[in-house]
């Protein structure tokens, strides 16, 4: 693992691969913030603050996943072009490695999009975007 991790560092898209897993982290926690939140809603007349909270939150989730995706679109671009560019010079373990982050990424935002989509918070974040 310890060798891996130093593979990592050594990469010229390291730090691009370190925003795209922050936006992605950042994602992941105000999700689970926003799904918290919403199994605090339990009255039919709760704390006109505590919904304007959330839904600060729901745009905030809308805007952050938006980001991840051109964030990861970008890292994928810019991965592409160095294996292209670099065709002679390029391991094999370096496109696994770039393709794997993606694939991980990707389907990481994709589950979140979906909780987005799903019914506990539907029909209001469409109406935050």
């Amino acid at each position: 693992m310890a060798s891996s991790f130093h593979e990592w560092e050594s990469d010229p898209l390291f730090s691009a691969a370190e925003v795209v897993q922050d936006s992605s982290d950042r994602m992941e926690s105000l999700f689970r913030r926003v799904l918290h939140q919403q199994s605090l809603v339990q009255s039919e007349h709760p704390d006109p603050r505590f919904l304007s909270s959330i839904e600060y939150h729901k745009r905030d989730l809308a805007t952050i996943l938006g980001t991840a995706k051109w964030q990861l679109e970008d890292f994928e671009r810019a991965a592409n072009s160095s294996i292209i560019a670099n065709k002679s010079q390029t391991r094999e373990d370096v496109i696994s490695r770039h393709r794997q982050f993606i694939m991980a990424i990707r389907e990481h935002i994709n589950e979140v999009e979906k909780g987005v989509k799903g019914p506990s918070m539907g029909d209001s974040m469409r109406n935050s975007e």
